[in-house]
């Protein structure tokens, strides 16, 4: 019965405004019921792909990440030490085939002390007592005090001037009671009737001027006379 009221005319229903569309448009949802047919392959399509026909992984990727290069303990010495200077970064995966990390630790292994010199080796160098020097002596510990920003002469202040924020009883603004000044605003300043400039009477002016004058003035300014909006500006008059 629903579905009959559903595809009536607007006319023939109950409904000054026919059928409501969020009956129309708006349906429930409806859930799988377990009876709906399986997606299928479109016709002239294939079930085989490229996964399926090639072979399995371990043909092209290495299982274990040291079978993907050469060991130094398996290469000749000579070949060894010409990739060191040549390419030093696969020198590198060499000595280190299952290094999953970066080889930055490995790449930058330089001196990290330096030698030390003849007094070192002496044991002859040391350390005397170490005092403060004459800078942070004659200086005294610095403590916080308050500070009155007022002191400072801002490049605000000087654009600016004071903090026009009202303070004490005119603060209160119309909190207090008796009747207020109106202050100008935007509102009071912006609801005059607008004017859309001088109200010249083309016709007149061309009637003043000599005939030919007047023509030539409308040949070049077709515009000049133009009365096509002159309701606009007429008063509606109701008898």
């Amino acid at each position: 019965m629903e579905k009959e009221l559903l595809e009536l005319h607007g006319w023939a229903t109950g409904r000054p405004t026919g059928i409501s569309i969020m009956k129309t448009d708006f349906l429930r949802s409806e859930y799988s019921k377990g009876n709906e047919p399986f997606p299928v392959l479109s016709h002239g399509s294939e079930r085989g792909t490229g996964f399926t026909h090639e072979k399995a992984k371990p043909l092209y990727v290495n299982r274990v990440m040291g079978d993907a290069y050469d060991k130094a303990e398996n290469i000749p010495s000579l070949r060894l030490e010409r990739t060191k200077k040549v390419d030093p970064t696969e020198y590198l995966n060499m000595q280190n085939p299952n290094n999953h990390s970066s080889i930055t630790m490995k790449m930058y292994q330089g001196q990290q002390r330096p030698t030390p010199t003849e007094a070192d080796r002496l044991n002859t160098t040391a350390v005397g007592s170490q005092e403060l020097s004459g800078y942070s002596e004659n200086n005294d510990r610095f403590v916080a005090q308050p500070d009155d920003y007022k002191r400072f002469t801002t490049h605000y202040l000087t654009r600016f001037g004071q903090d026009p924020t009202p303070v004490g009883r005119d603060r209160e603004g119309h909190t207090r009671g008796a009747v207020q000044t109106q202050k100008p605003d935007g509102f009071t300043k912006s609801t005059a009737v607008h004017s859309h400039g001088p109200d010249v009477q083309s016709t007149a002016t061309l009637r003043r001027l000599e005939p030919y004058v007047s023509r030539s003035i409308k040949a070049r300014d077709v515009f000049f006379d133009d009365h096509t909006h002159d309701m606009k500006s007429h008063s509606l008059v109701v008898s």
